[in-house]
C-alpha cells in the first residue's frame, strides 16, 4: 500500500465512523488503515495500541461536550437545561463509547486507568451543572419541588440514547425533549 500521510483528527474522525460501524471487538488497526487507506504503520506512529487511540478518542469527544456545555453554564436554569439537552442531541454517539470502556484491556498501559479516570471528571462535571440547573429551577419555583433532583438528571442524562433507540425515525432536538420534560404530555 502507497504511504499516505493522515493527522490526528483524521485518524480520531475515522475511529468513531468505526466504532461505530463495529464496535470495540471489530476494532482494530487493520480495519481502520484500510479505511483511511493508509499502511497500520501510519497509525502506530500516532498510539501504540487501539485502546489509547480509543481513549484519546473519548477524551476529545468529552471535551467537546464539556465545552459546549459549559457555554449554557450562566443562562437562566430552564434554557441552560435545553441546552445540555441540545448538546446530548448533538453528541448522541457518546452513550455508545462510554459503554466500551468496561471492553477495554487495561493492562495494556499504566496510562489507561488515569485516563478513564479523567472521562469520569468530565462526566460529574456535567452532571453537576445539570444538578445546579435542576435545583436553581426549582428555587425559582420553574421545577416542581417535590420530583427527585435525581431522577431529573437522569432523565437528562438518559435522553443522549433516544436518537439510537428511535433508529433514526424521527428527528429528536433538545428543544423537544426539553419541551416534554417542562410541560408533560398535556395538550
Amino acid at each position: 500500500m502507497a504511504r499516505r500521510k493522515v493527522n490526528k483528527q483524521q485518524l480520531l474522525m475515522a475511529t468513531e465512523e468505526l466504532l461505530l460501524e463495529r464496535g470495540y471487538n471489530g476494532f482494530h488497526f487493520r480495519a481502520l488503515a484500510e479505511k483511511l487507506k493508509i499502511g497500520r504503520s501510519t497509525i502506530y506512529e500516532y498510539y501504540s495500541s487501539k485502546e489509547e487511540l480509543i481513549l484519546d478518542y473519548m477524551h476529545q469527544m468529552m471535551r467537546e461536550v464539556l465545552t459546549e456545555c459549559e457555554e449554557w453554564v450562566h443562562e437562566p436554569p430552564l434554557e441552560r437545561l435545553k441546552g445540555y439537552l441540545s448538546v446530548f442531541m448533538k453528541y448522541t454517539q457518546i452513550h455508545q463509547m462510554i459503554q466500551i470502556l468496561p471492553l477495554m484491556d487495561r493492562t495494556r498501559s499504566p496510562d489507561m486507568d488515569p485516563a478513564i479516570d479523567r472521562l469520569f471528571v468530565y462526566h460529574r462535571k456535567i452532571y453537576s451543572w445539570i444538578v445546579e440547573a435542576i435545583n436553581h429551577a426549582k428555587n425559582r419555583g420553574e421545577i416542581r419541588q417535590e420530583i427527585p433532583t435525581q431522577l431529573i438528571t437522569a432523565l437528562i442524562f438518559s435522553s443522549v440514547q433516544l436518537p439510537r433507540l428511535m433508529d433514526g425515525e424521527e428527528s429528536i432536538s433538545g428543544e423537544m425533549i426539553f419541551d416534554l420534560f417542562h410541560r408533560g404530555f398535556h395538550p
